[in-house]
């Protein structure tokens, strides 16, 4: 893990000296180098597991300046954004939404084409594996819960994307009213930049008409290759008797392409079948009816 001056995270990345689930390394040593990068050495036992004697190695890793090895992590990590905003938001308004963010390095600066800068964005300190996803965490040991806490910001590991942040961050919306296209362009710490393009509706809200909040399901990432994680919170989940819900997936045309059961919490759902265009996701709860839109690459 890389931190600054601050401790914050910069980036972190995983090193393995066999396989993702090779036990017992342990770590000896830590060098900075000249090139702005690291040695680190150390050895680990149980290698007769994968054919070597004797059992216990020793191990080696040269990185560069981005933690890179060239052996574990030959492809540098992929930069990309996404913003979960609602299908419907009010005009020059400011509303809550979560930010997914991957790449090289933090700190990652976020600039829409409405005019708005969000920088300084690092990764949290918080890791949750992609399965937990932005919930409720309880550590539980002899059927005793002893940890609660919920968790509203995170860096998600295994994620489609690898180490992906996932942070709240305060959205301008347009100034005018209709359907409104923006532009949301993130670069990452070397000057690396991609934008993604958003498309909602912005409606101007009268004394009778209740301002429009960001639904509270998260839909992500957009737009979508093989799999769409939906991240349900316990609001919505507990408002059913069963806490299962069904999610409905509509093309164009109006026509149901999929139905599948979700539940609080990460729901990784596969879309891989879909053909490529916009698609939109219905989660029904006993009163309430939510509704998300994607791409499909």
């Amino acid at each position: 893990m890389k931190i600054n001056a601050n401790g914050q995270i910069k980036c972190h990345r995983y090193y393995y000296a066999i396989a993702s689930n090779s036990r017992w390394q342990y770590f000896s040593s830590f060098q900075p180098t000249s090139d702005n990068g690291y040695i680190i050495a150390g050895y680990g036992n149980e290698y007769d597991i994968f054919g070597y004697d004797p059992p216990q190695q020793a191990w080696l890793v040269k990185t560069d300046s981005l933690g890179i090895d060239g052996l574990c992590n030959t492809v540098q990590p992929e930069l990309n954004v996404d913003i979960a905003l609602p299908e419907t938001v009010n005009y020059n308004d400011t509303i809550t939404v979560y930010a997914y963010i991957a790449g090289k390095s933090a700190p990652y600066t976020i600039e829409t084409s409405v005019g708005q800068a969000i920088e300084s964005i690092y990764y949290p300190p918080t890791f949750v594996p992609v399965e937990i996803g932005l919930t409720h965490v309880n550590l539980e040991w002899d059927n005793s819960i002893y940890f609660k806490e919920t968790i509203t910001e995170a860096t998600l590991s295994n994620h489609e994307w690898g180490q992906c942040i996932a942070k709240p961050v305060e959205f301008y919306t347009p100034l005018t009213s209709g359907s409104q296209q923006i532009n949301i362009t993130v670069t990452d710490a070397y000057g690396e930049s991609k934008t993604i393009t958003k498309t909602f509706i912005v409606q101007n809200c009268d004394d009778n008409i209740e301002t429009e909040n960001t639904c509270p399901v998260k839909l992500y990432p957009n737009p979508v290759k093989d799999k769409v994680y939906l991240d349900i919170p316990q609001m919505i989940a507990s408002t059913t008797l069963s806490h299962h819900l069904n999610a409905e997936f509509y093309n164009t045309a109006g026509q149901i392409i999929k139905t599948t059961t979700i539940q609080k919490g990460l729901n990784v759902i596969d879309v891989s079948e879909f053909v490529s265009g916009s698609y939109i996701v219905r989660i029904t709860t006993e009163d309430k009816t939510f509704s998300l839109g994607f791409e499909k690459e």
